[in-house]
């Protein structure tokens, strides 16, 4: 590559996609972990506090999660636009997991901080 700034950028794409890989890995392994913990929880014993705390945190951290992968999307795009790539963007762009994911798993937690208390003994 003859262009040292395009070389540079190409550079920061790279690690973007690295960073967006990892922070889907994370989400991921967080939301297995805490959907298997509110399963243990609700099998062997009921216990309604602590099942809508462990969904409050999924909630939590599935937002909190969302919002940086949606910055790490958008600063990807915007390299992508500097290397002066042609992006196609799909109408359904708002599908790719690392963009609904988060949010279709925050919704679920939320559903699920609504109904547990109806559960319960």
């Amino acid at each position: 590559m003859a262009n040292p700034d395009l070389e540079t950028i190409l550079k920061q794409i790279k690690n973007e996609n690295d960073l967006l890989h990892q922070r889907v890995s994370w989400m991921c392994t967080i939301q297995g972990l805490l959907f298997a913990g509110l399963g243990l929880l609700l099998r062997e014993h009921f216990y309604t506090v602590i099942a809508v705390l462990l969904s409050f945190v999924g909630f939590y951290s599935s937002v909190s999660i969302g919002y940086i992968l949606k910055v790490g999307a958008d600063q990807l795009d915007k390299l992508n636009g500097q290397a002066g790539e042609l992006v196609a963007r799909a109408k359904l762009d708002w599908l790719l997991p690392w963009r609904s994911l988060p949010w279709v798993i925050a919704a679920f937690w939320l559903i699920l901080m609504v109904y547990i208390p109806m559960l319960g003994k």
